[in-house]
């Protein structure tokens, strides 16, 4: 997911001219215990660059349509934070 969410934001991000280079996703996933299944998943997208407050919503949302985000079942929890002007660490 986190994948696919960076790569439909490097697109977008190319023909808008905003660079992206440098950005890191990571993921987690909460577990219920009965039934056995993913409750949640938290991600956090950290970006470099400092778009402008337009360019970021732009870029947000788009990352936010991924494929793979959209497919996830409707009652796990999907927790997604986007951090912009920092370098990962």
């Amino acid at each position: 997911m986190a994948s696919c969410m960076l790569t439909v934001m490097g697109i977008k991000a190319r023909d808008m001219e905003v660079d992206l280079k440098g950005a890191v996703a990571t993921i987690e996933k909460e577990m219920a215990a009965a039934p056995r299944r993913i409750a949640a998943v938290r991600v956090e997208v950290v970006i470099p660059a400092s778009p402008s407050e337009k360019d970021r919503k732009i870029l947000e949302q788009t990352g936010k349509t991924c494929p793979v985000l959209l497919s996830l079942h409707p009652e796990i929890e999907k927790d997604i934070r986007f951090v912009w002007g920092q370098t990962p660490q």
